[in-house]
């Protein structure tokens, strides 16, 4: 019996791709500019509508503490689903219910809306990738800032999760980043419990001491406004330092163990090619 090997095609037979490319780029770009309008337009209306948030709080405010607890708990839910900023709310949080149940109402709210996205993210990953993220670099074939990320979220999950959580960025992307990038859902869970009950106690904790829920809504300067803001900035620049430093180091390290894929393989290809010759020459003697 004879074996043929199967023809390698040759450069000729590859036909060029660039427009295909470039359309597919130009659809990349959209998408992410689309997002992040969404993201902005998410944060206006959070701005722009805060009065009518308040006037939510106020009604919640009358119901018993058990009723307006699971009620704001579902509200922060759906607040966060909608893309838009939570911190508002769980300040409002904190002036209703006090420190510590606020904090809780809005860590649980925040965890179920980070879970149901998590799983909306997980669910559309495939289309997400295709249409949206370029793995690899189109010039020099090597791993994109996007494959050390995924590398990151798959080798350190937990880590990059918390890191990502405790980064001053929309929790839009603190949810489907790491839904998209592949992170095993204990490691998320574990980080959005933690980072999220942080933020929970820091907002609950300043809506405790306002006197009134009209404050929520003041366009002025107070201390603890300049202070979250002062905090905020340099926890956001430390975490994204962070995640920008790990996330180059990992990157290193991918390539590596691509090189090192590469040099391993060659010579199993080699011995591949020198078999086959042989079984080609031998059942020609048959």
């Amino acid at each position: 019996m004879e074996m043929q090997r199967q023809r390698v095609p040759s450069h000729e037979d590859v036909r060029p791709l660039r427009p295909r490319a470039a359309s597919k780029r130009r659809a990349r770009y959209a998408g992410s500019a689309v997002i992040l309008v969404a993201l902005g337009t998410g944060s206006a209306a959070a701005i722009v509508f805060r009065k009518d948030l308040v006037h939510t709080a106020i009604w919640i405010q009358i119901l018993p503490k058990a009723e307006g607890g699971a009620c704001y708990t579902i509200l922060v839910t759906l607040w966060l689903l909608a893309l838009l900023p939570t911190s508002l709310l769980e300040v409002a949080g904190g002036f209703i219910f006090g420190f510590w149940l606020g904090a809780l109402c809005s860590t649980l709210g925040k965890m179920l809306g980070s879970f149901v996205s998590f799983g909306i993210g997980r669910r559309y990953k495939d289309w997400v990738r295709d249409k949206l993220l370029d793995d690899k670099s189109p010039r020099r074939g090597e791993p994109s800032y996007v494959a050390g990320l995924e590398f990151a979220m798959r080798t350190r999950p937990f880590s990059t999760c918390f890191a990502l959580r405790l980064a001053y960025v929309p929790e839009a992307v603190q949810n489907y980043v790491p839904a998209v990038l592949d992170a095993p859902f204990a490691p998320f869970a574990g980080a959005t419990l933690i980072g999220g009950a942080a933020y929970a106690c820091l907002w609950a904790q300043l809506g405790s001491k306002l006197s009134s829920i009209g404050q929520i809504v003041q366009d002025g300067w107070t201390p603890e406004k300049i202070t979250f803001l002062v905090v905020g900035f340099a926890s956001l620049v430390a975490v994204l330092g962070l995640v920008h430093w790990n996330t180059k180091r990992v990157i290193r390290r991918f390539v590596a163990m691509q090189q090192d894929e590469t040099s391993i393989s060659a010579p199993a290809l080699a011995h591949q090619h020198r078999v086959e010759d042989l079984l080609d020459a031998s059942s020609g003697l048959v």
